[in-house]
């Protein structure tokens, strides 16, 4: 199977958040599946245009930064689409497009519109990401009127928790039967290791044999930090 990937970051390109690590960590494991895989990402100064790494199919777009936010997510999606033709020609047609966040709806319309099945992932909200409230600027309305698009042309969309796919019936009305539930995965490998658990707990001041609860993330809403501390009590 041919994958084409969409996402404005990557470890292998430029990164802003954690969705550079869920998309590369998607991609290579699927290449290791067997399938074909490439992701068109943005170009950052220093990198090729196109390597393969990992198994991965890299393809970084260049475009003109200039402009709102979402004047920058159309021209991405522009530039994105001109490679996908480029490599679709050197590698034969895509089986499968699967866009990512809502800063390639553009581009996943246009596919849609040419017949390619689209797999749709939202890794968060714009209403998530200002705080689970809603904003007055027109960007927010913007943004979530193309988050609602996204999910409406999609063929299936994924999301990373029952919470987020409950959060997209909610706000966009998609329905139950065409979200998948697929959690960001991990390698363990990087997790597994003996060590003394006490130790660690004095290193931070804390006393060896106290209960400790660890959080790894942004302090942020989306990542849910303050509902660790509403549990404390309980």
């Amino acid at each position: 199977m041919r994958v084409a990937h969409f996402c404005w970051e990557s470890l292998y390109g430029i990164r802003c958040g954690g969705l550079a690590s869920a998309v590369t960590g998607l991609t290579e494991a699927q290449a290791k599946k067997g399938c074909e895989v490439h992701l068109f990402t943005r170009w950052r100064e220093g990198l090729e245009r196109h390597e393969r790494v990992n198994g991965v199919y890299i393809h970084r777009c260049v475009f003109d930064y200039r402009g709102h936010m979402l004047e920058f997510a159309w021209k991405m999606s522009r530039a994105m689409l001109d490679d996908f033709d480029v490599v679709e020609r050197e590698f034969g047609k895509f089986d499968l497009v699967h866009g990512h966040d809502w800063h390639v709806v553009d581009a996943m319309h246009e596919l849609k519109n040419r017949g390619y099945p689209i797999v749709m992932t939202f890794h968060s909200t714009e209403w998530g990401r200002n705080g689970n409230s809603f904003g007055e600027w027109w960007e927010f309305r913007e943004i979530s009127a193309k988050e609602w698009y996204g999910g409406y042309i999609a063929n299936r969309v994924t999301t990373v928790s029952r919470t987020m796919k409950g959060e997209l019936m909610w706000l966009y009305q998609i329905p139950d039967w065409k979200i998948d539930v697929v959690p960001n995965g991990i390698h363990l490998e990087r997790y597994k290791r003996e060590l003394d658990q006490g130790e660690v707990k004095k290193r931070y001041g804390v006393h060896p044999l106290a209960p400790l609860i660890l959080f790894v993330g942004r302090m942020a809403y989306q990542k849910g930090p303050e509902l660790l501390v509403e549990a404390i009590p309980h």
